[in-house]
């Protein structure tokens, strides 16, 4: 069976029954597809520098293909890089957008905070003048209470000084009552001494004028 075989100077097939061999006396063996093949072997030319054999074909392409996949992997690096700095740039973004968020939210903690103090401040200053009011209030009833307990101790006074002043002038009347009623009976008793007297004396007499009478 025909055995196909490549050129060994440009790598092209050798169609069976075609092309030549080339035996070196060291037993060694190549085969061309052509003269040109075999001459520029001869010459000592290199077939991947010769730009009409399939191996500069293939080397080039290799290397168009290697540098295509530099350039893609090159690209892929870039996008990658680009990727990385857009998320970079949307994560610093972000950050940033966090920061600002965290300030603002700090910013209005920080505003409510001082609202809810002002307002505390307020409720306590509220507290105090109630405090204050009611104990105003305290005192001024506290004060009313010992105003007015004074005026109904001064009215107590005054109407205890009345009642004494009333019952003095009771006693008076009543020892005035009393010295009328002795003067009287002794009025009494000196008139009811002097009728008796009278009576007496005209008992005399008239006794003296009956023993006159008797003795004429």
């Amino acid at each position: 069976m025909p055995q196909v075989r490549d050129c060994d100077f440009c790598g092209e097939e050798i169609p069976p029954g075609t092309g030549r061999m080339y035996v070196r006396t060291d037993g060694s063996t190549y085969h061309f597809c052509s003269s040109k093949c075999e001459a520029s072997y001869d010459h000592g030319r290199d077939p991947e520098a010769t730009n009409w054999t399939k191996r500069a074909h293939d080397l080039k392409a290799a290397a168009a293909a290697t540098e295509a996949a530099v350039v893609a992997d090159a690209t892929d690096d870039e996008e990658g890089e680009e990727e990385t700095i857009e998320e970079e740039a949307e994560a610093s973004t972000e950050l940033d957008e966090d920061e600002d968020s965290s300030e603002e939210a700090a910013d209005d903690e920080d505003a409510e905070d001082d609202v809810e103090e002002d307002v505390e401040e307020e409720v306590d200053e509220d507290a105090e003048d109630d405090v204050e009011e009611d104990v105003e209030e305290e005192v001024d009833e506290d004060a009313e209470d010992d105003v007015e307990e004074d005026a109904e101790e001064e009215a107590d006074e005054d109407d205890e000084d009345d009642v004494e002043e009333d019952v003095e002038e009771e006693a008076d009347e009543d020892d005035e009552d009393d010295v009328e009623e002795d003067a009287e009976e002794e009025t009494d008793e000196e008139d009811e001494d002097d009728v008796e007297e009278d009576a007496e004396e005209e008992t005399d007499e008239e006794d003296e004028e009956d023993s006159e009478e008797d003795e004429e």
